[in-house]
């Protein structure tokens, strides 16, 4: 599960435990997802190295309710396919901005 913290009118800080690859896989990037629930733009998505389990999501629109997930990208073995675990959704709502 993505938890959410330090909510402002263009940020969010992001924390979710680290995911543990099997025998055959390989953890090489997380995704951190944030969508709008309304629809009002498009995603923001930022890539986090494989090492980390926390960041700071930037670019959000003010006053706006969003869904957020973390998406770990796997590669497995032998193939070397790559295979999404993604994560439970979390709600957040942005601050309003002032002017």
């Amino acid at each position: 599960m993505i938890n959410t913290s330090n909510i402002d009118v263009a940020s969010v800080d992001a924390t979710w435990p680290h995911y543990s690859p099997s025998l055959h896989e390989k953890l090489f990037l997380y995704a951190v997802v944030c969508t709008p629930t309304l629809g009002e733009a498009g995603p923001t998505i930022l890539t986090v190295d494989s090492g980390l389990n926390s960041s700071k999501v930037e670019r959000l629109r003010p006053y706006t309710n969003y869904t957020a997930q973390v998406i770990a990208l796997v590669k497995t073995s032998p193939w070397e396919e790559i295979s999404f675990q993604v994560s439970e959704e979390a709600y957040f709502q942005t601050d309003e901005g002032g002017e």
